[in-house]
């Protein structure tokens, strides 16, 4: 009786919504720059961070590009509303995460394996290695 419960509970988690924060910032300005901040809505609870940029592209929050490996798996992002990586330069787009905008971690996991959970900030950081 109470391993059915816990799996409808799980099942119950699993099928919610999430919001996520998404802020886009430009760490070749000194300051740092926010570019832009938004909190996208309503999300599958199992939502990858490149399934929640689907969503906030599809509500007209931003743009993206990716790029692909042979196996047609997105492996990193390479544009940000017009904003796109020059490898020559060094640059990319880094991924971090957490509650407190003051100390989010960087991601060990690209856009398509991140899965950000409810009332996350994402921090989208244009730089270069």
């Amino acid at each position: 009786m109470k391993i059915t419960l816990i799996i409808l509970l799980l099942g119950i988690t699993c099928t919610s919504t999430k919001n996520v924060r998404i802020m886009i910032t430009d760490a070749f300005e000194k300051p740092e720059t926010t570019l832009s901040s938004f909190v996208v809505t309503g999300t599958a609870g199992t939502a990858t961070l490149l399934e929640v940029m689907e969503a906030a592209e599809a509500a007209d929050q931003m743009t993206y590009r990716v790029i692909y490996n042979y196996k047609n798996h997105p492996t990193s992002i390479v544009a940000i509303n017009g904003k796109t990586v020059d490898r020559t330069k060094k640059q990319y787009w880094e991924i971090l995460h957490g509650y407190d905008v003051d100390d989010l971690k960087r991601s060990k996991w690209v856009a398509s394996k991140l899965v950000p959970v409810n009332e996350e900030i994402v921090k989208l950081r244009f730089r270069s290695w």
